[in-house]
């Protein structure tokens, strides 16, 4: 059933990283020909501003609609009388969460291998970096694949938990326009938030992109505050619906 999972989940995932490759190398290309750049990475670094706004609409709409189609058409009714509604939603939500992941591992770090070893420094600046002032800025200018790597891998955090979102939007909400764009809505909403507050540091963005604000203003520990907000947000929506589902006449069914 696993593999079955990851078989539903493929057209899906070769189309997004169709999507998603144009949508990470063409800032890099655009800001390659018309910025003056020091250090080849550095063209990845400017790109992640329009990367870090798409990614929630990528790692949820191609990976949920489908599972969303299948609660409104009744096919979870359906499917108890072969395997349990339990079972079956866990290797969906295992193998659509496995495809994202490897999707946007693969997506962040391809594009930072690509600024580096492939576009061209059109407008070479004759001045030095500064992006030894940076959050981990040491390891950017002296191993910047490595940096990229790691950026990569932490990410992987922020991909599930979008995920995680859009998969119980989809398997509880009724309005299938917010359980699709609600993981996207949720990022503006709380990027606002935390920026109206003062605390940008603290945001789902700033963890994120991690050089979005001015060198110093963020600490290591601050990274955290955001992936454990949209956590508990999860949970929290995930338990309460539950616990009405199972209070509903035909228990977990209910959902469908």
């Amino acid at each position: 059933m696993f593999i079955t999972s990851l078989k539903l989940n493929r057209s899906m995932f070769i189309l997004s990283a169709a999507i998603g490759f144009v949508l990470s190398v063409l800032p890099e290309v655009l800001i390659a020909s018309n910025t003056s750049i020091n250090r080849p990475i550095e063209i990845w670094l400017y790109s992640q501003d329009f990367f870090t706004v798409v990614y929630p609409f990528l790692c949820t709409i191609p990976f949920c609609w489908e599972l969303l189609a299948e609660r409104k058409g009744g096919f979870l009714r359906q499917v108890v009388s072969r395997i349990s509604l339990n079972k079956y939603l866990t290797y969906r939500y295992l193998g659509g969460l496995m495809l994202v992941n490897l999707l946007f591992f693969l997506l962040s770090l391809g594009s930072a291998l690509i600024a580096e070893n492939v576009i061209p420094l059109t407008h070479p600046s004759p001045y030095s970096s500064n992006l030894q002032i940076e959050l981990f800025g040491d390891l950017l200018v002296n191993a910047p694949i490595t940096y990229a790597l790691f950026l990569s891998l932490w990410r992987i955090l922020h991909i599930s938990l979008y995920f995680s979102l859009g998969f119980v939007l989809s398997l509880f909400c009724k309005n299938s326009f917010i359980a699709l764009t609600g993981p996207f809505i949720y990022s503006i909403i709380e990027n606002y938030i935390m920026s109206i507050l003062g605390i940008p540091q603290y945001s789902m963005t700033t963890s994120f992109y991690i050089s979005r604000l001015a060198p110093g203003y963020a600490e290591i520990s601050d990274l955290f505050a955001g992936p454990a907000i949209l956590a508990l947000f999860v949970v929290t929506f995930f338990l309460i619906n539950i616990m009405k589902a199972h209070r509903g006449p035909t228990r977990c069914l209910n959902i469908v």
